[in-house]
């Protein structure tokens, strides 16, 4: 069921027309719309790209949402060319990639470790705009978010949240405060979390936690009191 809401749009993302301003989407440079990404963690904390039979439905999921992707390297795109070239563009370039790189960005990995002390299992990796930036310094612009989101992300959360029928299966984290904000404001009867962005240069994410790795007691006391009240809280 989960698989057959987001797979779907991850085949529209992927041969997204659009240029929209202030990023890039550029297959033939191997500059695509990323994202959209199912994972599951075992009982081991090994991460598997999420198919429909990792995904559990009746698990307890994150909407992992960051404002959009960062840039690419070399290799991821070679991968993209090198895979549109034999197989054409399509969703399962995007899934393969990740399968290669599971382990490797640390962004993914240290918000594993959060995730996984909120004892949940399901992961949808997402953002609100679905390509990188044309400037490095500069973000994308509010029309271009509002644009892209109106097409994937809201259709990616309304489709899970649809599966939960109340029960709180799936939480929305937001990364980094321009990401927050936007899905505060887009989703204000829902429990909304924001937390630093895990590789950021100050260092804030790594306060949410002790010495030991373990997410401070008052943090995780303030996020089951947003998800019994649904409403939107920042950690730091």
């Amino acid at each position: 069921m989960i698989t057959k809401i987001i797979y779907p749009i991850g085949r529209k993302m992927v041969n997204c027309p659009h240029q929209c301003k202030d990023v890039i989407n550029n297959p033939r440079k191997g500059i695509v719309p990323r994202g959209i990404i199912l994972e599951a963690i075992d009982d081991y904390g090994n991460p598997t790209v999420g198919t429909s039979t990792s995904i559990s439905n009746a698990a307890l999921g994150v909407i992992v949402v960051g404002l959009n992707p960062g840039e690419s390297g070399t290799k991821e795109r070679y991968h993209y060319r090198h895979y549109f070239k034999h197989h054409g563009r399509n969703y399962q370039s995007v899934t393969n990639w990740h399968k290669k790189s599971i382990n490797t960005y640390k962004y993914h990995s240290r918000l594993r470790k959060l995730i996984q002390q909120l004892n949940r299992t399901n992961i949808l990796w997402t953002e609100i705009a679905k390509c990188e930036n044309r400037n490095k310094k500069n973000n994308p612009c509010v029309e271009t978010l509002h644009f892209c989101s109106g097409i994937y992300l809201k259709n990616e959360i309304d489709g899970l949240l649809s599966l939960s029928n109340h029960n709180n299966k799936w939480l929305i984290l937001g990364i980094g405060r321009d990401a927050w904000k936007a899905l505060a404001f887009l989703y204000p009867r829902e429990a909304v979390i924001g937390i630093p962005h895990p590789t950021g240069s100050w260092g804030y994410y790594s306060k949410l936690f002790s010495h030991n790795g373990q997410l401070l007691r008052k943090h995780f006391n303030s996020i089951t009191a947003a998800i019994t009240t649904k409403h939107a809280i920042w950690l730091e």
